[in-house]
């Protein structure tokens, strides 16, 4: 499904949110997302998260493959 470079972060976002993680296969294949460009928009997340919600930090769990959102 091709879709904007803001409607991909909004739906990371919102995952983040609802769900507490994502699963970066899931999302890369969702959206048809190289490795690169999905990591760049994880950036983009937690450097929003780092600025806007400064108590809260996107993590990567090695052991699960997957990001969560840390309060």
């Amino acid at each position: 499904m091709k879709v904007s470079k803001s409607q991909v972060l909004m739906y990371i976002h919102e995952k983040l949110l609802l769900d507490k993680q994502i699963n970066p296969l899931e999302i890369k294949e969702m959206f048809e997302l190289e490795d690169k460009t999905f990591y760049r928009y994880i950036q983009e997340i937690r450097a929003y998260y780092s600025n806007i919600y400064k108590m809260e930090i996107v993590c990567y769990s090695k052991k699960n493959k997957m990001y969560y959102l840390v309060k």
